[in-house]
């Protein structure tokens, strides 16, 4: 809708057009909302009215609990509605990413009030050997130690991993699940927020995840940085 509002400017401005019989190009947010239905047909009414009126974003947490007898994962997100300054609540679908043993699963949730609960079902069983190859999202194959693991087939859990919110986003997962998203995940974004956690894990083994993350130079630089300040810690 934007680009054939440009076309018809572009096409008007090479034309000695009166000034006056631009006004209707004028882009305001009305003209592009209405603009948006003409062509497609949604109303944006809602839309605009939760990110462009509305000032703030969504503060969300992120807790689970793996079920072994029925092999599922009892998710629970909270929002934060309380009246501090800027944050807002959030009703829409929000997306959740599960890196499981065989592979990355991905789930929408609908969010309606400040507390969602879902019970997803697991694509994998959790595995007695401690070596395996784990496909990961980007499609390729990478060799895991899985000795650190318990009985869940989950390696890590990721919130609105596309960034596609504005939001603040506080996960709770064990720190062998960050050390392996800090290790394998290959979203930049994704191993920042596990060198974060993992300030409040001082273990040997986090230990040994960032210093493999500063000795790896395949690792983009700023996050092999981070990790050595979080060492330092």
């Amino acid at each position: 809708v934007f680009n054939k509002q440009l076309s018809l400017a572009s096409n008007a401005a090479q034309q000695k057009i009166d000034s006056g019989l631009w006004t209707h190009m004028h882009i305001s947010t009305n003209v592009f909302t209405k603009a948006i239905f003409t062509v497609t047909g949604k109303d944006m009414a809602v839309f605009i009215d939760q990110w462009v009126r509305t000032g703030g974003h969504a503060k969300f947490s992120l807790s689970f609990v793996f079920n072994r007898k029925r092999n599922t994962v009892e998710l629970e997100i909270r929002q934060d509605v309380s009246h501090q300054k800027g944050i807002r609540k959030y009703v829409g679908p929000l997306l959740v990413n599960i890196q499981e043993l065989d592979g990355t699963f991905k789930h929408t949730l609908q969010i309606e009030g400040t507390v969602a609960k879902a019970d997803i079902t697991c694509h994998s069983k959790s595995r007695r050997n401690k070596k395996k190859k784990i496909p990961l999202c980007t499609g390729e194959e990478v060799d895991m130690d899985l000795s650190a693991m318990d009985d869940s087939p989950v390696l890590w859990i990721r919130l609105d991993p596309d960034i596609t919110l504005m939001r603040a986003v506080q996960i709770e997962q064990p720190d062998y699940q960050w050390q392996y998203q800090l290790r394998h995940e290959r979203d930049v974004t994704a191993q920042l927020e596990a060198i974060e956690a993992l300030q409040n894990h001082a273990t040997p083994a986090t230990r040994l995840a960032l210093t493999d993350t500063i000795e790896n130079e395949n690792c983009y630089y700023k996050v092999r940085l981070r990790a050595a300040h979080c060492l330092t810690k």
